[in-house]
């Protein structure tokens, strides 16, 4: 039976690419040597990834790319880790914002109501993205304090 299996576990190293694969992967579930190859194989699944973007560009529907994209953009954002408490006030005060902004567009239908909607709206997928950062960094936090004892 092998005894190495450090891939289970995330590394304690400075930061290379491969650890930083072997994070992913643990994360996601899946070998180092799977996600290796999705990443970095001429038929891995960011070159399939890359290949549907250029179907979109060429058919001129960049936009509904667009929506797909939304997810690697938020990913890519810097983690703006906050307080527990403050990213729950933020969300609940941004959740009200957006419900105020989507009633007023529901009567008054105005150009300025509708890019007020989306502003606000795009401002609390901003907080849901806030909060659930720093839920995710209590719970390493908590897993850490475990794992330490």
């Amino acid at each position: 039976m092998p005894t190495n299996l450090r891939w289970h576990a995330p590394p304690r190293d400075p930061m290379t690419a491969a650890s930083v694969e072997l994070r992913a992967a643990h994360r996601i579930g899946v070998a180092p040597s799977t996600l290796h190859f999705c990443l970095h194989h001429e038929r891995g699944g960011l070159a399939r990834l890359v290949a549907v973007a250029q179907v979109y560009r060429e058919c001129g529907a960049r936009d509904l790319f667009s929506r797909v994209c939304v997810h690697f953009d938020a990913a890519r954002r810097p983690l703006q880790l906050v307080p527990l408490d403050k990213a729950l006030d933020e969300e609940a005060l941004a959740d009200a914002r957006e419900d105020i902004s989507e009633l007023r567009f529901l009567r008054d239908r105005s150009d300025a109501a509708l890019d007020q909607a989306i502003r606000d709206q795009d401002q609390l997928i901003l907080r849901a993205t806030v909060l659930r950062d720093s839920l995710a960094e209590e719970q390493r936090r908590r897993h850490d304090l475990r794992r330490d004892l």
